[in-house]
């Protein structure tokens, strides 16, 4: 698995945990064992008495959605916008602030 493939892998990990319960039950569950269990698409389909082929459908159809929600309502962009901007506050305290003086103001920050 390259970088590409594992960057995507990770978002849609992080698209599951937002968006996961908008969809269905049987949806969220067969990407739950793919992502989260990392089980095959084989177990998967035993599991669920269907076939190899329907699994992939579904998984390929949920993650369809659940980047139609983010384009949407574009959670996770705006967190990863928050989380970017809050690591560059720090390293710019970091360069101004005495941290044995101000241990609080940084913890303050950090649990932002």
């Amino acid at each position: 698995m390259d970088k590409k493939d594992l960057k995507n892998r990770n978002e849609i990990i992080l698209l599951i945990d937002i968006y996961g319960d908008l969809l269905t039950e049987k949806q969220k569950k067969i990407l739950e064992l793919y992502f989260f269990d990392d089980l095959a698409l084989v177990e998967i389909a035993s599991i669920n008495e269907s076939s190899r082929q329907s699994i992939l459908y579904s998984i390929n159809k949920s993650i369809e959605q659940l980047y139609a929600f983010e384009n949407k309502l574009k959670i996770l962009e705006r967190d990863m916008e928050l989380n970017s901007k809050k690591k560059e506050l720090i390293e710019k305290l970091e360069e101004f602030l005495d941290f044995g003086k101000n241990q609080e103001l940084y913890n303050f920050i950090q649990n932002l």
